[in-house]
């Protein structure tokens, strides 16, 4: 019977103090949140809570548990941590949250999202996946809805599995046209705080629908899209110049504006780049000619100027020939004979000196002989040097009449 009682005991004391935390949980539901915030639960008194009681009652009734806070209690002498704050959000409310979330910078309330349509979304950050745009219904929408699709500026909000997806924009009767920004915040299932690290962005150009196909910006390059939201040509192109038009469309590949077809296959060069080509071609020819000129011009210069060297090198072989017959003509002996054969008695003195220009015209060195002495002023002798000393001679009026060598 006494542990009847201790049991009840316990059993009432436990549904009390559930009951206690209980109301914790809905004064603080009382007190509302922020729309981008978790509830939180207070412990403004000096009670015992323990987080693991807590969350028992957060599972029950299906809350989603975020960050706590804890503090000091001292009872009977004892020093315990208890809760102090604990963020708490119903799973019912984590949708809301979170696309409270991510429109939180673009000053917007989710109340402003009455409206819903139908629109081809970007869900996925792969721009090369064929299924690039995928048909939606019901997708929020803050702007116009013309024939039940998003249309005009606004921004749009759709939750797929465990993904929300925000794209901001221009639509054109459910389908995005001009410049797109998609955020994904995929929760993976778990129910957790938002995370702005965790958000993926695209930010994607795409054309009005033209003849079946809208150009769209994949990456740094573009390609299009069909109606059905598929990638029909792969992003290749560097620009889009026109957009479909009977079949065809003008683009940028490698640098130069082409025509394609449909499939992405080359028709033609559009008549911009053949006069692109053309003016290339005139420019390649003109260029060619200047150098061909500027050839034929070295080539003539170059020939000038070996004839004339080649008229100045007779013209000196013509004026040495005749200095060679005048100087043998005049002292009587080729300038081509050695000194040795020069200086002899009976040769005048001009002759050796002419002799002597002959071989150094410009006095580059020093005269081999120099004047010694003199003798009643017809007789004058000289000292000879050949590198070293090597003898004198002597002349009378100008005439050798002795050699003298060592």
């Amino acid at each position: 019977m006494k542990k009847l009682s201790i049991i009840f005991i316990q059993l009432f004391l436990c549904m009390v103090t559930c009951h206690a935390q209980e109301k914790l949980f809905d004064e603080a539901i009382k007190k509302g949140r922020q729309s981008t915030k978790f509830y939180v639960l207070q412990n403004d008194k000096s009670k015992m809570i323990r987080l693991d009681e807590l969350v028992k009652i957060a599972q029950k009734r299906n809350y989603i548990v975020g960050e706590h806070t804890l503090k000091t209690i001292h009872r009977f002498g004892d020093v315990d941590e208890s809760i102090a704050t604990l963020d708490f959000l119903p799973v019912s409310e984590y949708d809301q949250y979170i696309f409270s979330s991510i429109i939180e910078n673009d000053n917007k309330q989710l109340t402003q999202f009455t409206k819903k349509g139908s629109a081809y979304l970007i869900t996925s950050t792969n721009t090369y996946t064929d299924a690039f745009l995928i048909p939606f219904n019901d997708v929020m929408w803050d702007g116009e809805i013309v024939n039940n699709s998003l249309h005009g500026y606004g921004i749009a909000l759709f939750k797929s599995g465990n993904s929300y997806y925000y794209l901001k924009g221009e639509f054109c009767n459910g389908f995005p046209c001009g410049t797109i920004m998609t955020k994904f915040f995929d929760s993976k299932g778990v129910y957790c705080p938002y995370n702005s690290s965790a958000i993926s962005i695209v930010k994607t150009q795409i054309g009005k629908m033209s003849d079946g196909l809208a150009s769209i910006q994949l990456g740094n390059l573009y390609g299009f899209v069909s109606s059905d939201g598929r990638i029909k040509i792969k992003g290749k192109y560097e620009k889009v110049l026109s957009d479909f038009s009977k079949g065809l469309a003008e683009v940028v590949l490698n640098g130069e504006e082409i025509i394609i077809d449909q499939q992405g296959t080359f028709i033609d060069y559009t008549n911009r780049q053949k006069e692109l080509f053309a003016a290339a071609e005139r420019k390649r020819q003109e260029e060619e000619r200047i150098a061909e000129e500027r050839r034929l011009a070295e080539e003539a210069r170059l020939a000038e100027e070996k004839r004339l060297a080649e008229k100045a090198r007779r013209e000196k072989e013509v004026a040495e020939k005749k200095a060679f017959a005048e100087f043998k003509r005049k002292y009587g002996f080729s300038p081509n004979v050695g000194f040795g054969y020069v200086l002899q008695p009976g040769r005048t003195l001009e002759a050796v000196d002419a002799w002597l220009h002959w071989h150094n015209p410009n006095n580059v060195f020093f005269p081999i002989y120099y004047f010694l002495q003199k003798d009643n002023g017809s007789l004058k002798g000289y000292r000879l040097y050949i590198d070293v000393y090597k003898g004198f001679f002597w002349t009378r009026n100008g005439v050798i009449i002795s050699v003298t060598w060592p």
